[in-house]
């Protein structure tokens, strides 16, 4: 579970551990594990894929207006990982 910053926000929202705890050692038992991936299984996530930057801003601002207060951390990774997709074009041309 510390391969990913999604995981342990996860477990943390569901009061399992904190995010901290997680990555720095505390060991994840398989009954939690289990937790975490049946409340990401009945999650429904997509990649939306926008028309330039100043779409993608708007569309990660309506969902941080809608999402951020009750999943902070999780919407927060949401965003940064769209981010850094939206950017990778600009890596490869580097």
């Amino acid at each position: 579970m510390t391969n990913s910053a999604l995981r342990p926000n996860v477990a943390e929202h569901l009061g399992i551990a904190s995010a901290n705890d997680i990555k720095t050692g505390r060991p994840v038992t398989r009954p939690e594990a289990d937790r975490v991936n049946a409340w990401l299984d009945e999650c429904e996530a997509s990649w939306l894929v926008a028309d330039g930057e100043a779409v993608a801003i708007v569309l990660e601002a309506r969902f941080k207006r809608e999402w951020l207060q009750e999943l902070t951390k999780v919407c927060v990774l949401f965003a940064r990982m769209a981010k850094a997709i939206l950017e990778e074009p600009k890596l490869a041309r580097a």
